[in-house]
């Protein structure tokens, strides 16, 4: 079983920015030299749950309504998940992922990390607000990624990649 991170990425590649984290787990510049597995969750649903068991922390990273500006990276609170105005259009998979974690023993930790995007119309191209910033996004989610490993496992041997950058990724 495994007991390593797991930065688990939901997203759908045919609705623009709402496919931002499924286009990161497939980017060979994401989250290099960092002792974590990084997943492809595609919708998420009971998938996500299978990729998910045995791993802690958990990470999830998914486009989400953070109120703010296109490109904005941010950890989302529980109690912002369990909204009706949910901030992720993929919060019945956050659901499943917490009555999954509350049935296991130990309890793994679950963050989840939104993306401000644009558009989520229909459509296989991020928006251009997305597509601009995506290399920076992809820098900060990396970033917030690794100090939430490190915040939740102080023993962590990757204390090299420690620096913090705040706010928007523009």
């Amino acid at each position: 079983m495994p007991t390593d991170p797991l930065v688990l990425c939901i997203g759908n590649l045919l609705r623009r920015d709402d496919g931002i984290a499924v286009r990161l787990a497939a980017d060979p510049q994401f989250i290099r030299n960092v002792p974590v597995r990084v997943a492809d969750a595609g919708n998420g649903g009971f998938g996500a749950l299978a990729l998910a068991d045995g791993h802690d922390p958990i990470i999830v990273v998914d486009a989400a309504e953070l109120s703010g500006e296109p490109g904005d990276v941010r950890i989302v609170r529980n109690e912002e998940l369990r909204s009706p105005a949910s901030a992720s259009l993929h919060a019945p998979t956050a659901a499943l992922l917490q009555r999954f974690r509350e049935s296991l023993s130990p309890v793994p930790r679950i963050v989840y990390l939104g993306i401000q995007g644009a558009r989520t119309d229909h459509g296989a191209e991020l928006s251009p607000e997305i597509a601009t910033y995506y290399p920076r996004i992809r820098e900060q989610v990396t970033v917030a990624i690794i100090d939430e490993i490190n915040r939740l496992a102080p023993d962590h041997d990757d204390r090299s990649h420690t620096s913090r950058t705040g706010g928007m990724a523009r």
